[in-house]
């Protein structure tokens, strides 16, 4: 009788933490899922804009806080091509468009490049280079801007070199 009342036990205690562990992965799922429809929305809009000679890199998906889910999808455009535009038509002095995508919020703007950097207390954050304007300098003078997210939401602080 021990047994099996331990039996049982056991299948109702794997029976709800595998469901839990299920809605987990279903919610990590959605979210990926969302963060990709926004990429798709604005590709798709870019190639109308271009035809069928539009190319493009895949879209970088990260999970920042590292609990195990996607939180943020950059779309760089820099890795976009339309021969009809020419190279300068995604990139400028500016740098390139880019896209910040989290299932509560957006930003897009110029970069002349970006990397993940991690801070000394295990924090993962896009540091972004920018054009000096984008700190209130001349263009040559590099400003820097990084992104952190807060409950959905990107944070930013601006940096200069």
């Amino acid at each position: 009788m021990r047994n099996l009342t331990t039996t049982i036990c056991l299948a109702v205690a794997l029976l709800f933490g595998s469901s839990g562990m299920i809605a987990s992965a279903d919610s990590s799922q959605q979210t990926t899922g969302l963060i990709q429809s926004k990429i798709n929305t604005i590709i798709s809009n870019e190639k109308k804009s271009c035809g069928d000679n539009f190319a493009t890199d895949q879209a970088v998906k990260l999970d920042l806080d590292l609990d195990g889910n996607i939180d943020l999808g950059i779309l760089d455009e820099s890795g976009f091509s339309c021969p009809e535009f020419g190279a300068s038509y995604y990139c400028g002095s500016a740098g390139c468009s880019i896209h910040l995508i989290t299932t509560d919020d957006y930003m897009r703007g110029h970069v002349r490049g970006w990397e993940i950097i991690t801070t000394q207390f295990g924090e993962r954050l896009v540091l972004m280079s920018l054009h000096g304007s984008a700190c209130d300098e001349v263009g040559f003078i590099t400003c820097y801007k990084v992104i952190s997210i807060s409950k959905g939401k990107l944070v930013y602080h601006k940096l200069k070199n």
